[in-house]
């Protein structure tokens, strides 16, 4: 369930050949910073399935504070 002072990231992506350049968490920080000007208290999302065809969202979100709250879906408090 969602709440007026949630928010749900939904597709948050870099294309394949510049990866590992930092520009998702750039992108990341900038969505975050926004949701925090505006009143957003948390950030969830959904990971995807199956986990081997989305391990790099599984390791991406946890490594910016995101804890799964149930399975395939992580969430920030902000």
């Amino acid at each position: 369930m969602i709440h007026a002072r949630e928010v749900i990231l939904h597709r948050l992506y870099i294309k394949p050949s510049l990866k590992r350049m930092g520009i998702g968490s750039k992108l990341l920080d900038t969505a975050e910073r926004w949701m925090r000007e505006n009143g957003i208290v948390v950030s969830k999302v959904h990971l995807g399935s199956p986990k081997e065809q989305w391990f790099e969202s599984y390791a991406f979100y946890p490594k910016h504070g995101y804890t799964e709250y149930e399975p395939r879906y992580m969430m920030k408090v902000l």
